[in-house]
């Protein structure tokens, strides 16, 4: 009976599958590469201005969705706690505590006694007050200093409940609860089932009142206030999963599910609602990450941070993106880089995916890998370029240079070459493009012509064969009685009622057709190698968009949706033109990588979703779930005022008195005149967002605006003259609206000696010089009038002597 009983468990264990892991791959993902100043992430936190601090094990950088600043000051300390007052960021070293003022962008020591306060493992909000655990006590901060709550207490992390309870724990297997006094009044030993003790490492309690301990080897543990002690929660049988281990972090999101951090993976779990995922962390080059997760931090805008143990920090956007990426390398998972051409859909649900090397894939309806059709199993040639499903339900597969391929639902292959010495046959191997215009027959196009093949006789008839040049053509439209097929520099219609095929040629337009689309009114579209957008209309181009600012490369594919929008790939950007013209880019590169979509990739399934092509694998969305995202607009930040190219800090009766983000003006000496501003915008979310830029204006210097290099995102002036100025920074959509902006006026004094006090001394210098002379002027006047006088009384006395001589 044992025996029978330990076969039954080894069974269940080998064959019974365990839940698969989903992965996360819309993210932001930031390590030492990029100037981490350590992989081994030990906190994370943001501010009021939406940056993300982000603490190691040898220092602290600041991320603000642009740039990763390093904190001087920090390097080589192990980062313990990062908290938000919403006037400071307070931040625990295993040496010191400081705390950063948002206001003065100042660093002040936060001392007990004139002692530092090292190992601030936990702060914490408690009734309002900010509690903080360090040197083996509590603390209580306000005022920029700190007072002591309880000396000597035995736990090392503290985290008040919804409840208004107060939990502790160590890294034993002790759980505390205290009182408002910070008294202890029940102590929890976690136990085993078989009464052995465990180790606890992280204490979390949620927005519902449950209190959650992670572990070390025994998983999660639950605290149950009617029997007022922790219970393992059983998360294995629950959801045939394995036993979680090292849970270092848990934190919850915005749905109030718990997320739980632990080796090689993050897991999601909504007990309410009986859900239990876990992901793990995948490249664009689908290699999945070795992410054993440290920290888990939900941001003020309710994204989920992560900080990981080997691979640094990563920023999750989405947890399940609607946006969804698909290998088509089979086994090859690891290796990437299959390139996805023509792809169907069938009645069941499954994707078939013509590739480049490796056949024919066909996914399961969630993109699992089912099948690969290749040369080595089945006959099929590695390189197939179109597919299509016929009324019947038969997959067919174009190769590039082999003919063409029948699939039939039994399994049963089929194989149509081209045969000179039968008329019957393909007038090409090279087939481009196929498409099922009813129940009798199918369309093909290749390299050497267009044949119809009659699925009743088995057989194909030519309706048009190449000249001297080949055919080049890149899809088949259809609608009503007419089929179009769409070359590379020309466009034939063939009319089924007729049999007739007229040309349509466009040699002297210069262009190359990339992709075409028919919509339900009969309208063609097609997107050229050089980015541009047009419809055909009684046989003539019509020019409809052509914007090389956002297309900057060839039109891949086109497809459209049920609201009449217009769907473009171009490079590895995703784009939309709205029925008004409004085009809207979306960045993908988080999951595409540096590869680019590819044309003859392009598919519309019956319930709307989308798929394209890229030259790694398959990419699909459903175009009315695009919008859903949160997101907001970005913020202008100014991280840095330089004169003469070095940094200013805040300081009393200085240039700057606060940070100069928080600063509105700026009054500064003749020689401060090189200036310069770091800016940049805080944006997490730029692919669900409109195009914007910014852009600046000095006015009362010049009219014009200018837009801020986005590689230094510096804005310089030198040698400002005397005078007033103000300086205007602005994010602007491309519609014109303005989403952020700020303004400092910014005085230029004069030098010293053109100062007002200077100057009212120049005046009255001059008017000192000016009495002088003045006076001066007036002492020889009256001197030259004396001495006229004198020599006038001289002359009179002379005369008069004259005079009594004569008289005698």
């Amino acid at each position: 009976m044992k025996h029978i009983y330990t076969i039954i468990f080894l069974f269940l264990v080998i064959f019974v599958p365990l839940q698969a892991d989903d992965v996360i791959r819309n993210y932001i993902h930031i390590s030492k590469s990029e100037g981490l100043a350590n992989n081994n992430v030990s906190v994370i936190g943001d501010d009021i201005y939406g940056r993300i601090w982000i603490g190691s094990t040898n220092g602290l950088n600041i991320y603000d969705s642009n740039h990763l600043k390093n904190v001087e000051g920090y390097s080589g300390l192990h980062i313990f706690s990062l908290y938000d007052t919403g006037k400071e960021m307070l931040i625990g070293t295993s040496d010191f505590l400081e705390a950063y003022n948002y206001e003065t962008g100042v660093y002040n020591r936060v001392r007990y006694n004139g002692n530092e306060l090292a190992y601030a493992l936990s702060v914490c909000n408690y009734q309002g007050d900010i509690i903080i655990v360090a040197n083996g006590s509590t603390y209580l901060y306000e005022n920029d200093s700190v007072s002591v709550l309880k000396s000597n207490v035995p736990y090392i992390y503290l985290s008040s409940d919804k409840f208004g309870v107060l939990w502790g724990i160590n890294n034993t297997n002790t759980v505390y609860k205290l009182n408002e006094s910070f008294e202890i009044v029940n102590t929890y030993r976690l136990e085993k089932s078989d009464y052995s003790s465990l180790k606890g490492v992280c204490l979390f309690p949620d927005s519902k009142g449950c209190v959650w301990v992670g572990t070390v080897k025994d998983g999660l543990y639950r605290y149950n206030r009617v029997t007022d002690d922790f219970y393992k929660e059983d998360l294995v049988s629950m959801y045939n999963i394995r036993e979680i281990d090292n849970i270092v972090s848990i934190n919850e999101d915005k749905y109030d599910r718990l997320w739980i951090g632990h080796d090689n993976k993050v897991s999601i779990y909504d007990y309410n609602n009986n859900f239990f995922k876990s992901y793990m962390f995948e490249n664009s080059y689908n290699i999945t990450l070795n992410t054993t997760v440290t920290k888990i931090h939900r941001t003020k805008d309710n994204y989920m941070t992560l900080g990981s143990f080997f691979t640094g920090f990563f920023y999750v956007k989405e947890l399940d993106s609607n946006m969804k990426f698909y290998n088509v390398a089979g086994e090859r998972k690891e290796s990437g880089g299959v390139t996805a051409n023509g792809i169907v859909k069938d009645a069941q649900g499954r994707i078939w995916v013509g590739t480049n090397c490796m056949g024919i894939s066909q996914l399961d309806k969630d993109g699992r890998n089912i099948r690969q059709w290749t040369s080595a199993n089945s006959g099929i040639n590695s390189d197939i370029i179109a597919m299509e499903i016929d009324y019947e339900g038969n997959i067919w597969g174009g190769s590039r240079s082999n003919g063409l391929y029948r699939i039939r639902k039994n399994g049963a292959v089929s194989h149509f070459m081209s045969r000179p010495d039968n008329e019957g046959s393909l007038s090409d191997n090279s087939i481009l493009a196929l498409r099922s215009i009813n129940e009798d027959s199918l369309v093909v196009a290749s390299n050497g012509g267009i044949d119809i093949y009659l699925h009743k006789t088995n057989t194909f008839s030519n309706i048009k064969r190449a000249g001297i040049q080949e055919f080049a053509f890149c899809d088949i439209l259809t609608y009503q009685n007419k089929v179009y097929l769409v070359n590379f520099n020309s466009i034939y219609c063939f009319d089924r009622s007729t049999g007739s095929v007229e040309e349509y040629s466009f040699i002297e337009n210069n262009v190359y057709f990339y992709s075409a689309y028919m919509d339900k009114e009969g309208r063609c579209w097609l997107g050229t190698s050089r980015g541009e957008i047009f419809t055909l209309e009684g046989g003539k181009l019509v020019p409809y968009i052509s914007d090389r600012k956002l297309i900057d490369s060839g039109v891949a594919g086109i497809e459209g949706d049920v609201d009449g929008n217009i769907w473009i790939t171009s490079g590895n950007s995703l784009l939309r033109v709205t029925p008004d013209k409004k085009i809207r880019k979306f960045n993908i590169s988080w999951g595409l990588g540096t590869k680019e979509f590819t044309a003859r990739s392009s598919y519309v399934d019956k319930d709307g979703i989308l798929f394209f092509g890229s030259s790694n694998g398959l990419f699909s969305f459903d175009p009315k779930a695009v919008d859903a995202q949160e997101s907001r607009n970005p913020a202008l930040f100014i991280s840095d005022f330089k004169i003469l190219n070095s940094s200013v800090k805040a300081q009393e009766g200085g240039v700057l008195e606060k940070h100069i983000n928080n600063t509105d003006k700026l009054v500064l000496n003749n020689n401060q005149n090189f200036i310069s501003f770091d800016v940049t915008r805080i944006d997490y979310n730029s692919s669900y967002l409109k195009p914007y830029k910014c852009v600046y204006q000095l006015e009362n210097f010049d009219k014009n605006w200018y837009e801020v290099n986005p590689g230094s995102n510096e804005i310089s002036f030198t040698g400002l003259t005397t005078g007033k100025y103000v300086l205007h920074i602005q994010l602007v959509a491309d519609n014109g609206e303005i989403l952020d902006a700020k303004n400092i006026d910014i005085q230029v004094k004069p030098p010293f000696w053109l100062n007002p006090f200077m100057i009212l001394a120049y005046f009255v210098v001059l008017a000192l010089i000016g009495w002088v002379i003045s006076i001066f002027f007036r002492k020889q006047r009256l001197a030259k009038k004396l001495v006229k006088q004198a020599k006038a009384e001289k002359e009179e006395v002379n005369k008069l002597n004259a005079l009594k001589l004569d008289f005698f």
